[in-house]
């Protein structure tokens, strides 16, 4: 199960992702966060690049961006904060919590 935080565009009647947490009754949270590490980052890359373009961000403005996706796996939970690499080359991720 998932949950999208998302942000509705009353002009143009368009949803946009924000943010994505990611449930899972019980199991180990690090096989999880690894099975699914490129999944939560392409997720990450995907909502940074979309707020960029329809917001009209310059590569700088862009690179202030972060965006949190989290995987919560019974009680236990990982918070990750994807944004573009500091020259722009590419998207790093990085675990918060």
């Amino acid at each position: 199960m998932c949950l999208v935080l998302q942000y509705f565009d009353s002009k143009n009647h368009t949803l946009y992702d924000l943010a994505k947490i990611e449930f899972a009754k019980n199991g180990d949270i690090s096989r999880k966060t690894i099975s699914d590490g490129a999944k939560v980052m392409l997720e990450g890359k995907c909502i940074i690049d979309q707020l960029a373009k329809v917001c009209k961000l310059d590569r700088k403005r862009a690179q202030k961006l972060r965006v949190m996706n989290m995987q919560i796996c019974g009680m236990k939970a990982m918070l990750f904060g994807v944004q573009l690499e500091s020259k722009g080359r590419g998207h790093v991720s990085q675990q918060i919590l």
